[in-house]
């Protein structure tokens, strides 16, 4: 569902150009499902809710991938050389 980006021209206001922000929202959805054809059903309806999104943004881009378990467990966070507030 990517969609091309559109190039935008700067907008005038007043004397100066202000070139707009490119901005970027990340969304991530968890889910589970008990087979794949029961994952598929699950990315359709996420790509039916985006639909409505894709009409009033330039482009939308849906990567839908597995989650690995980890197989070692995640190292301690480091001790702070400062002390906690």
């Amino acid at each position: 569902m990517a969609m091309s980006s559109a190039n935008h021209a700067p907008l005038q206001r007043g004397a100066g150009e202000i070139t707009p922000m490119k901005r970027k929202a990340v969304i991530t959805v968890e889910y589970e499902a008990e087979d794949y054809l029961k994952a598929v059903a699950r990315e359709d309806e996420i790509r039916r809710v985006l639909a409505e999104l894709n009409a009033a943004f330039d482009r939308i881009d849906v990567r839908f991938g597995d989650r690995r378990p980890r197989l070692t467990a995640r190292a301690a966070a480091p001790t702070r050389p400062w002390p906690r507030d």
